[in-house]
C-alpha cells in the first residue's frame, strides 16, 4: 500500500519534468502544449460538458436508455476542436454503451450511430468503430457511416467499412479506392469493375446488401437530387 509519503515524492518526481530547474522555456512549452491544446478545445465546446449544471442537461445513461434522437452538431467549430470533441464524444459513449446496453440486442432495442462523414470521428477512434462492428451488436448498435473520400479513413477503418453487410455506393474517381470497391463487390461472383464504379451516373448508387446474413444480388438505384430539387415539389 503507498503511504502518504510515497505520494508527496510521486508528485515531486512528475512535477519535476515540468517545472524542474533544468527544464527550460522552451521545454515546458513542448510539454504542455498538446495537453493544453486539447483544454482550449473543450473550453470553447463547453455546451457538450455541462451535464448536470442545467436542468434540460442530458447524460449518456439517459439519452441511451430511454431512446433519445441526439444530434451532434459540429459547424462553427475549428477543425482541432471538432478533432478533439469527436474523439471524446466516441470514448465516452463506447463506456457508456457497454455500462448501459447489456442485452439490447436479445431485447429487440438499438443504439443507432449515424455519422454523415466518417473522417470526422474515425481519425483518433479507428478502435473504437472496430469495436462498435465486432463486439457492439449483442450491445444492439447499429451503425450508419458515409464519407466522401474513403481514401481520407485510416486504413483499418476504411476495411472495417466495406465489412459492413449494406453498401451505397457513389462513383469514385481514386484508384486505390477503386480497387477496393470492385474486389468487395465482385467476392459473391458478380463481375464489377473499376469503370463500373467510376463511370456510374449522376445521383446513381450501387447497392451491395445481405438478407438474414445470406448475400443479394447487387443491384443499382437511382437516387433524388435532394439539393437541386425545387422545395415547392416537397408536399407533393
Amino acid at each position: 500500500m503507498e503511504s502518504a509519503d510515497d505520494a508527496v515524492r510521486d508528485a515531486i518526481e512528475a512535477g519535476a519534468n515540468l517545472y524542474g530547474e533544468r527544464v527550460t522555456d522552451s521545454q515546458f512549452k513542448s510539454l504542455v502544449e498538446s495537453t493544453r491544446n486539447k483544454l482550449d478545445s473543450l473550453t470553447y465546446t463547453e455546451q457538450f460538458w455541462r451535464a448536470g449544471q442545467r436542468d434540460d442537461a442530458a447524460d449518456w445513461k439517459y439519452l441511451l436508455t430511454t431512446g433519445q434522437s441526439v444530434v451532434f452538431n459540429f459547424e462553427g467549430l475549428g477543425e482541432r476542436a471538432v478533432s478533439d470533441v469527436a474523439q471524446l464524444i466516441m470514448f465516452t459513449l463506447r463506456s457508456a454503451i457497454q455500462d448501459h446496453c447489456k442485452g439490447f440486442q436479445q431485447q429487440g432495442r438499438s443504439v443507432t450511430l449515424l455519422a454523415d462523414e466518417a473522417s470526422v470521428v474515425a481519425e483518433h477512434s479507428s478502435a473504437i468503430i472496430e469495436w462498435l462492428r465486432s463486439k457492439g451488436r449483442s450491445f444492439g448498435c447499429r451503425m450508419i457511416f458515409a464519407t466522401q473520400q474513403p481514401k481520407q479513413l485510416p486504413e483499418e477503418v476504411r476495411h472495417s467499412l466495406l465489412g459492413y453487410s449494406t453498401k451505397i455506393i457513389f462513383g469514385q474517381n481514386d484508384a486505390p479506392t477503386l480497387r477496393d470497391l470492385s474486389k468487395e463487390l465482385s467476392t459473391g461472383g458478380e463481375a464489377w469493375s473499376e469503370s463500373d464504379i467510376k463511370n456510374l451516373p449522376r445521383y446513381h448508387a450501387i447497392v451491395s446488401t445481405e438478407v438474414e446474413q445470406q448475400g443479394q444480388p447487387t443491384f443499382t438505384v437511382a437516387v433524388t437530387d435532394f439539393t437541386g430539387r425545387d422545395p415547392r415539389q416537397e408536399s407533393r
